[in-house]
């Protein structure tokens, strides 16, 4: 039994920790990677992982994860979603 539970406990405690990296508006996951290379780098104890929005910006090459009325900000909105 205690072999089973140092076993157990050497593989967790193996196990890496997240880091959920997400981008603002206009950017993307790739994008952030680059940006975060360094600290990557710099924490291999760490697992990372990069997110990019679902909602594509016309041909700007970026994503935003909602959309919002033409003027309005984030921090005044009451509604989310398409912005139409």
């Amino acid at each position: 039994l205690s072999l089973a539970l140092s076993v157990a406990r050497c593989a967790s405690m193996a196990a890496k920790r997240r880091v959920l990296v997400l981008h603002g508006k206009g950017g993307s996951g790739p994008s952030m990677k680059l940006r975060f290379q360094a600290i990557e780098n710099a924490l291999p104890e760490y697992d990372f992982a990069y997110a990019t929005a679902p909602r594509a910006m016309g041909d700007s090459g970026g994503y935003e994860w909602w959309s919002l009325a033409p003027g309005e900000r984030s921090f005044t909105a009451t509604e989310y979603g398409d912005g139409e």
